[in-house]
């Protein structure tokens, strides 16, 4: 146990010291910060209505910019040694990549919740359960870990790093896509394939009173992420070990 809080510590100084990183974390505060400030000085009440848009983008793109935190720090343990060093130390490689994983969810359980509270202080805005908002949170936290998972395994180095987060940062955004498409639209289910969907399917049912839908969509969500986690990590494990 000693020797994971070791790695967790200097897990959390590597963040620190990475400008990259600290952009990341920078950019989702200042962001809840600046839509929480539009709600102040809002000259417009139609703007009300895109509100939920904002709050349903910011719950979306959370998870890749955090997940890619830890996804840096592995990168570069691969690039410069460190994970073959950490393979002769008393920390498991299953311990590394638990801990890591739980950490970003937990952060993404938490965030989240916190950010959309400032945002919807000024606003006023958002009628939906607190309950409700968690398990939206809880469909996408997942996708922090498969983040970290995916670019740790595909990525050589940082810019490759970068430029995987750039992607799948955008495939998470194209689920917003769902708000300008008519409803009807005979295409509207191939967007399922993106882990984002589920989320703000949930949060429009929840938002919308149809509390049934929304739990369906969550446990639906929450499925289909504990699935692509599973197999993230078995691809990490694989090349961990080909390595």
């Amino acid at each position: 146990m000693s020797a994971a809080r070791a790695l967790l510590i200097l897990d959390l100084k590597g963040i620190s010291r990475d400008a990259v990183l600290i952009t990341n974390i920078g950019a989702s505060i200042i962001g809840t910060v600046i839509i929480a400030v539009i709600g102040i000085y809002k000259a417009d009440t139609s703007w009300i209505n895109w509100f939920p848009a904002m709050v349903a983008m910011s719950l979306v793109t959370n998870p890749p910019a955090y997940g890619v935190l830890f996804a840096f720090l592995m990168v570069d343990e691969k690039d410069t040694g460190v994970r073959s060093a950490l393979a002769v130390t008393p920390i498991a490689k299953h311990t590394t990549i638990l801990m890591r994983s739980v950490l970003s969810v937990a952060i993404m359980l938490v965030w989240p919740m916190i950010s959309v509270a400032i945002m919807n202080s000024t606003w006023q805005a958002l009628e939906i359960q607190s309950f409700h908002l968690f398990l939206v949170v809880a469909t996408v936290a997942l996708f922090a870990p498969i983040v970290t998972l995916s670019v740790a395994t595909l990525a050589s180095n940082k810019v490759e790093a970068l430029s995987l987060f750039k992607g799948i940062s955008f495939l998470s955004l194209t689920a917003l896509a769902l708000y300008f498409i008519d409803p009807d639209a005979p295409y509207r289910p191939a967007f399922l394939v993106i882990p984002a969907t589920w989320a703000v399917h949930a949060f429009d049912a929840f938002r919308a009173g149809d509390s049934a839908a929304g739990y369906l969509w969550s446990i639906g969500g929450i499925t289909y992420h504990v699935a692509l986690l599973a197999f993230t990590i078995k691809l990490y494990f694989k090349q961990l070990y080909k390595d």
